[in-house]
This record gives structure tokens, C-alpha cells and sequence, in this order.
């Protein structure tokens, strides 16, 4: 009998952090899981040898070692191996919840969704207790009860859309689409998977409890930005929503929000690497022409455009006044983009 669920771990030189992220799925209430811990091919000997000593004594463990490289290739191992009616994932990293796949599963399959969402912990290595990072209301959506442009707001341009640990997939869904994580993006890999996965479902759900432990590694430091490759994978975004909103009648409206959302993210993605809020705020700018958000982000500012969006996705009327003076910025230009820096810090703090 195929278990219920399938947990796909990433194996790449975390020893340090390892034995806590298994120790967490070893204690899973679920039994009818499988835990598929799939080794990198230039991960270290000694991750490699601790997996290998997990799968030993855990029966619901089993260790994949087919060479891949990249967090996406080794994804994709484990699911043309996974066999559960879901699928999940762990980063080896952080750690989860005893009652994570249990409840999560319980959630998915007793009301029938493609995708189940929970919230989100984090441990600031030092901090104690732990932070409440993401945290969602509990609330079940499906279509035709939403048009596919009010749940891609709601599921994929909100908050809850980039990480994939914290979600359950229906596996047949991944099956039947040909969902798979793409390996030619080198940043954001999840945000692209779930912009595919969301423009197929047809349910979804979110529960108001939070399993997953994100686990912020101390320290800081400045990172280079190789520009043409992010121009790249923001390509690969903006493509998915493309292709879906080729297929609805509100197609020019979910690409506005979309341009707004990927700019922000584009902001973000800088910030984050320390990189100077000017430098941020140019790329935003060649972000705007290379992908030709112009026109959508006019479309943006239209009556009644992103009030849609902050009904759909909860936003409370501080937080739609702060995206639409952001909206204003971004059509205007780099200089007002600028100009916004509350807008950009309400992005850090809050973590886009």
C-alpha cells in the first residue's frame, strides 16, 4: 500500500544541522509516510554517511543517491520516486513539527485539495522562543467559487506562495500537469514551481497552525548579484504567469499584480544581499524593460485593479495604501521607486 505522504529532503553539506531535521521527521505522527532523503552529488561524505545512518534505523527513511547536483535536480529525484498521495518538503537545514504530516494530511485529504498551506516558524539560532514568520487564517478555496485570477492572487501573489515546505502538493496533480521544479533557474526555483502548480490546481487550503521551522543561519555579509542570470529567472516567473493568463479572461489584470509583486520580490532579492537600495531600485528598472511590465503596471493603477487583489489575498487597508503609493512609484519610474524606501522596508520586515 503506497503511503500517504511523501517527504523529500535535499542532501548538501548540512552535517552541522542534519541530525535535528531528521530527528524531527523520525518523530512524525504520520506512520503511512515515506521520507525520501536524496544526496547531492557534490554534497560531503559526511552528510552522505549521516542520511545513510538515518535510513538504517528508520524504516520510513529511504536514501537516494543518483548523482544529481542543484536543489532542483535533486527535487526532481525524489519525485519520480515518491509514491505517497501528497508530497512534501524539507530543507535538511530546519526542522518540523512532530504533528506536521499528520495534520496536514488530515487537513488535504479531508477536504479534497490539491494543495494544503501552513504557517511558518522561525528559529534565529540564538533568539529564543521561536518567531512567528508566516502565520494564515483557515480558509479553503476552490474554483469555479473563485475565478482562476482571484485565486492566483490569493494563492501565488500574496505572502503564502514562495517557500514549498510549507505545503502539501497532491502528487497526482504534479503527475497529471507535468509539474516538476526547472532546473535552469538558479534563483527562486520554488516561487516558479508553485506559480506552476497554483495555475493547475483547482483547490486549496490553508490552516491557521504553524509546523515548519525555518532555520536562519547567523551571520551576514555583502553578496555580488550576477545580473543577467536573475534577469533570467525572473523571466522564468513572469513566463508562467504569462501562460496563464493567456487562458483567463482577467489575464491583463493578474499580470499587473504580478508586475508589482515581482519588482517588490526583485527589491527584496537585493536587499537581502545587502546590496545598496539604488542598485536595487536600477535593476528594478531593467526589470520593467526587459520583461515589458510597463504597460501592465499602467494597468495596475486603474480603479478597482488592486483593490481586487487586497480583497483576494487579505490585505488590510494600511498595507493596500502602501502597495498602491509602491504601484504609483514603479509606473513612474526608478527616480519615485527610489524616492518609496517605507514601502521597502515594510518588504524586509514583513519578507516580501
Amino acid at each position: 500500500m503506497n503511503p500517504d505522504v511523501s517527504v523529500i529532503v535535499p542532501i548538501y553539506n548540512a552535517e552541522d544541522y542534519m541530525p535535528r531535521c531528521l530527528d524531527s521527521l523520525s518523530r512524525q505522527t504520520l506512520r503511512r509516510m515515506e521520507i525520501l532523503l536524496v544526496v547531492d552529488g557534490k554534497s560531503s561524505t559526511k552528510s552522505r554517511d549521516i542520511a545513510a545512518e538515518y535510513c538504517r534505523a528508520n524504516d520510513r527513511m529511504r536514501l537516494l543517491d543518483e548523482g544529481a547536483c542543484g536543489a532542483s535536480a535533486v527535487r526532481n529525484v525524489g519525485l519520480r520516486h515518491a509514491r505517497g498521495e501528497y508530497v512534501g518538503f524539507v530543507d535538511s537545514d530546519d526542522y518540523v513539527r512532530p504533528e506536521m504530516f499528520a495534520d496536514l494530511y488530515a487537513f488535504a485529504s479531508g477536504h479534497g485539495l490539491d494543495i494544503a498551506v501552513s504557517g511558518i516558524w522561525r528559529d534565529h539560532a540564538e533568539s529564543q522562543p521561536l518567531q512567528s514568520f508566516l502565520m494564515y487564517a483557515e480558509e479553503v478555496t476552490r474554483l469555479p467559487d473563485l475565478s482562476r485570477c482571484e485565486f492566483m492572487y490569493k494563492w501565488v501573489l500574496s505572502t503564502q506562495a514562495n517557500p514549498v515546505w510549507n505545503k502539501l502538493y497532491r502528487r497526482e496533480l504534479l503527475l497529471r500537469n507535468e509539474i516538476r521544479f526547472d532546473e535552469s533557474v538558479r534563483m527562486a526555483e520554488d516561487a516558479v514551481f508553485n506559480a506552476r502548480c497554483f495555475s493547475e490546481a483547482a483547490s486549496a487550503g490553508s490552516v491557521n497552525r504553524a509546523y515548519y521551522v525555518y532555520f536562519n543561519r547567523p551571520g551576514s555579509q555583502m553578496y555580488s548579484i550576477d545580473t543577467q542570470n536573475t534577469l533570467c529567472d525572473f523571466q522564468q516567473r513572469w513566463d508562467v504567469f504569462r501562460n496563464c493568463a493567456g487562458r483567463i479572461p482577467e489575464g491583463d489584470r493578474l499580470l499587473a499584480v504580478t508586475s508589482l509583486r515581482l519588482i517588490a520580490n526583485a527589491v527584496f532579492f537585493f536587499k537581502v544581499r545587502n546590496r545598496p537600495l539604488d542598485e536595487a531600485c536600477a535593476f528594478a528598472e531593467q526589470l520593467i524593460d526587459a520583461l515589458g511590465m510597463q504597460s501592465y503596471l499602467d494597468i495596475a493603477l486603474l480603479p478597482g485593479v488592486l483593490d481586487a487583489f487586497a480583497v483576494a489575498s487579505h490585505m488590510d487597508e494600511t498595507a493596500l495604501a502602501n502597495f498602491r503609493k509602491f504601484a504609483e512609484a514603479a509606473a513612474a519610474g526608478r527616480s519615485k521607486l527610489l524616492e518609496w524606501q517605507t514601502y521597502y522596508q515594510y518588504v524586509i520586515e514583513k519578507k516580501g
